[in-house]
């Protein structure tokens, strides 16, 4: 009942999101809250097991991050913020059994993870994050499962 709930709340917030889109598409705020609420839908079609559509919703929200930082916003937050999405990307990739797309998707937030990293600019939840990419990078490499959590608890 209550992941029904939230899948559902979730849904409505994406649809007024983009109303608010569609009156100013260049609100920067209203972009990021749109992108924002798209990877929240595409983790919750992943929970529901829906996982070509959770696919399809998360790789537009990591185009648009990407977008981000080709247009130059390589700043922490935004090497962080495509880091994580490719991470979602991946797991939600693992857990529909695309092994290849999910060991891309880590390998490529790793490395944003790790150009933040040499900046000195990774924050305490991100630096836990890089060093599961990190893992499953390893894992990716070696054959190896790529099974359990993202980040390390250390």
């Amino acid at each position: 009942m209550r992941d029904a709930e939230a899948a559902r709340l979730i849904r409505k917030t994406g649809a007024i999101v983009e109303r608010l889109l569609a009156v100013d598409p260049q609100d920067h705020a209203a972009r990021s809250l749109a992108t924002n609420v798209r990877e929240g839908l595409a983790q919750s079609l992943r929970d529901e097991g829906r996982f070509a559509e959770a696919i399809a919703l998360q790789q537009r929200v990591v185009a648009q991050r990407r977008r981000e930082l080709a247009a130059g916003e390589r700043s922490s937050m935004g090497l962080g913020n495509a880091g994580f999405s490719l991470a979602i990307l991946g797991i939600i990739s693992r857990d529909a059994g695309q092994r290849q797309r999910a060991c891309a998707s880590f390998t490529e937030a790793e490395a944003l993870f790790a150009e933040a990293a040499a900046r000195e600019e990774l924050l305490g939840f991100q630096a836990r994050m890089h060093a599961g990419l990190m893992d499953k990078k390893a894992a990716c490499a070696a054959g190896g499962p790529i099974t359990g959590p993202l980040m390390r608890l250390e």
